[in-house]
């Protein structure tokens, strides 16, 4: 069970007291970025799912704990202004975490979401992706390697400079299917029925991270695992993500617009009042 359990700041490099207080700044920017986008979507195209995503991601705070277990995180010491929130699994919870769950979990379902309904391109939803990994690795070197604000534990298959490879794009793949469901749904969801979406993508990384990478959780929980045999788990979590992804992806219809929804018909119903629906 999730209990709330504020701990005392304890001993901490400067370096990591700076490094979580600028990672903090610049994740509230970008959620506040993604909130006025959101609004505006709302305002002007009667489409809340932005908004409803990103409620929903802050909620999935409460589950991260669950890829702290899958993938290994083990977080520097509590500051100040960033105490251990919540406890779960016998793993803490950094407050500093809960300003990327937007960027981590809203934005990339909110990517897939608007990528079903404007008909990318499949190329397109790979270079996407492609992008937001090499971003996430951009950041993960030089926070676990430099700064230490958090490490990897267990035995991690093909890592790079102690970060495993077998997660970036994971981190990534899990929230686009959340996004893919949310599309899939859109054209029953009008007025308050748009709200059944923040507890669904309230489970997060829970749910769906270990439906796409269930080799990876293998390999660093298993500590019998031979190394050659962890790195065939680390090379099959790997394969079973990009088969996920393209199998994703193979819903996409380049060009056609997708559901009623997302051309207009839940602006209709949302000015119609926000308990219509129900």
């Amino acid at each position: 069970m999730t209990t709330l359990a504020l701990t005392p700041p304890a001993e901490n490099g400067l370096v990591q007291v700076i490094t979580i207080g600028a990672c903090m700044a610049m994740a509230v920017i970008g959620m506040a970025v993604l909130a006025v986008r959101g609004f505006r979507e709302w305002r002007n195209q009667g489409r809340p799912a932005l908004l409803v995503l990103l409620a929903g991601s802050l909620v999935a705070y409460l589950t991260l704990p669950g890829l702290d277990l899958y993938a290994g995180f083990r977080f520097s010491p509590p500051t100040s202004f960033s105490p251990n929130v919540i406890r779960l699994f016998g793993l803490d919870e950094p407050l500093w975490t809960l300003t990327f769950c937007p960027l981590y979990i809203a934005l990339p379902a909110y990517l897939a979401y608007t990528a079903f309904a404007q008909g990318w391109t499949l190329a397109r939803l790979w270079r996407v992706l492609f992008l937001l990994t090499a971003v996430d690795l951009a950041i993960e070197l030089p926070a676990v390697n430099l700064t230490r604000v958090y490490t990897y534990r267990g035995d991690q298959p093909l890592e790079l400079l102690n970060v495993p490879l077998i997660w970036p794009m994971a981190y990534f793949i899990a929230p686009m299917y959340l996004g893919a469901i949310v599309h899939h749904l859109s054209s029953y969801l009008h007025g308050a029925r748009w709200l059944l979406v923040v507890p669904l993508a309230g489970s997060g990384y829970l749910a769906f991270l270990p439906m796409i990478a269930w080799p990876g959780v293998i390999a660093v929980h298993d500590g019998s695992t031979h190394p050659v045999g962890r790195t065939l788990l680390g090379l099959a979590a790997i394969a079973v993500e990009l088969a996920a992804f393209h199998l994703l992806a193979l819903r996409l219809k380049p060009g056609v617009p997708g559901s009623p929804a997302d051309v207009g018909n839940s602006a209709q119903h949302l000015r119609q009042g926000p308990l219509s629906a129900l």
